[in-house]
């Protein structure tokens, strides 16, 4: 496949795995403002417009998954 390119998936627990307990606990709890840890399937849906022709114009764009924690800190 033409211009594949090698990305970082941060690892930073906020998908339900199997640590999400001790994520939510530093945290404190309820901290992110849509109230749930993202899914496996809502990053698999946003890789997946990622490398569709509809993101052919994004480039070099730093994704943040984390449900607005980021913009709540």
């Amino acid at each position: 496949m033409e211009g594949l390119e090698r990305v970082h998936l941060d690892d930073h627990g906020l998908a339900d795995d199997r640590d999400k307990p001790r994520v939510h606990a530093l945290l404190g709890g309820n901290l992110v403002p849509v109230g749930r840890s993202g899914s496996a399937e809502e990053i698999v849906a946003t890789v997946a417009f990622l490398v569709s022709d509809g993101a052919a114009y994004i480039t070099g764009q730093n994704i943040r998954m984390d449900g607005g924690l980021t913009r709540s800190i």
